[in-house]
């Protein structure tokens, strides 16, 4: 009895370790399965779950100046007048030019339309009053003439394409407590297009 109670054990022996090795290998399978499986699709750099992007580096130097723009509407009528001296401003069809005589002092101011009908107000008579046409030459010599200050001479062109505007202009002769001996001085705004 006592051999048989050994040849049992060790058949209960000799199975359970084969079952216990059957059972593990099985249970392992899977297990190996499942992380190659986990291997094969993470493996590789996963972008399903990106993480806040970071802080934006510096801004960069500043690029290059731009094109110088249209000068504005303004423009200077200033000038020192010399003997038989002239300034002049040409703004689209109209140009306004003040003359001053041989002895340095204020002339004339005159107002032309170089070839282009047109009307203009010397800022004391009423408005476009004067025709700047062929009879004229396309241009006045009455706008004003001599020492003067605050002329607001103003022209538009009959086709409407020009226009002229002058703020306060003015003429100071060189025989004035002022500027004694000096050359005659023009000065102030023209605007037009």
């Amino acid at each position: 009895m006592k051999r048989f109670m050994l040849l049992l054990t060790s058949a209960l022996l000799v199975v359970g370790v084969g079952a216990t090795l059957s059972v593990s290998s099985a249970g392992a399978a899977p297990a190996q399965t499942k992380v190659s499986h986990a291997k094969a699709s993470h493996g590789k750099k996963c972008h399903c779950r990106r993480g806040r992007r970071g802080r934006r580096g510096r801004r960069g130097p500043r690029g290059p100046a731009g094109p110088r723009g249209p000068a504005g509407p303004a423009t200077s009528f200033l000038s020192t007048l010399g003997n038989f001296g002239s300034k002049s401003v040409t703004l689209g069809t109209f140009t306004l030019t003040q003359t001053s005589d041989g002895a340095g002092d204020c002339d004339e101011l005159q107002i032309d339309s170089n070839g282009n009908n047109a009307h203009f107000y010397n800022g004391s008579s009423s408005p476009f009053t004067y025709t700047l046409d062929a009879s004229n030459g396309y241009a006045s010599t009455d706008v004003v003439s001599g020492d003067s200050s605050g002329n607001s001479p103003t022209g538009i062109a009959d086709d409407g394409s020009s226009q002229l505007a002058a703020n306060r202009l003015f003429c100071q002769d060189s025989s004035t407590a002022n500027f004694p001996g000096g050359p005659a001085i023009t000065g102030g705004f023209v605007f037009g297009e």
